[in-house]
């Protein structure tokens, strides 16, 4: 990935995080990364590169009134943003990226129905903007991923382990049982019980599910 060997460049340290760590990023996907310098360096060395140093991103946006602040890149030879916070700041990043991979792992299904939520909220992006309150793609996810664990025709995965990233080992007694039917299957169900729980405005949920 281009766009992300030429941020190396700015910062030696930094790790990928997010859908290219977990594997479920698609081809326009952005980059995430946690820093290994402070985002303000960061934007002094984008906005004024160093003798000889080439240009290679532009700063679309810088957030440091959040909780967690961020900066916004874009590559310029490839369009790809990259979305960056300090890694002192959230500590736990790559837990949760731990996280989704053993979810990921722990059920063939949970795969097919994570990849098919992230182009459901891609679809939908202009209609759900987390700037404004609503859920991310990964927040989405998780959601779809607990469904498979309190599905109720059946479980699909097992729990998470009290502490920890790993997931229960499941009894000959609790192993999941499989469902009738395919990932598409699957994501109906899984909007039809967002749609339940969502309030009544809420037309993206509904809407698809009436359609």
């Amino acid at each position: 990935e281009r766009a992300w060997s030429d941020f190396r460049a700015l910062d030696a340290g930094a790790k990928l995080h997010g859908s290219r760590r977990t594997g479920l990023a698609h081809d326009n996907s952005d980059v995430d990364v946690l820093s290994s310098v402070p985002l303000e360096s960061l934007v002094q060395r984008v906005r004024h590169p160093q003798e000889g140093e080439p240009s290679c991103f532009q700063v679309l946006e810088h957030v440091r009134w959040s909780k967690v602040p961020r900066l916004l890149l874009r590559h310029h030879a490839t369009g790809t943003e990259v979305d960056i916070i300090n890694g002192q700041v959230d500590c736990q990043a790559l837990e949760r990226d731990e996280v989704v991979r053993n979810l990921l792992s722990g059920s063939a299904e949970g795969r097919s129905l994570a990849l098919l939520i992230g182009e459901w909220v891609r679809a939908h992006a202009s209609e759900m903007p987390p700037r404004l309150g609503f859920p991310n793609a990964y927040t989405f996810r998780l959601i779809g991923f607990h469904y498979l664990m309190t599905r109720p025709s059946g479980s699909l995965l097992p729990p998470l382990a009290p502490t920890g990233s790993s997931l229960l080992t499941a009894t000959p007694s609790q192993q999941p049982t499989r469902p009738a039917g395919d990932a598409q299957v699957l994501f109906t169900e899984w909007l039809r019980h967002l749609a339940a729980v969502a309030p009544p405005d809420c037309a993206c949920c509904n809407s698809h599910w009436r359609n």
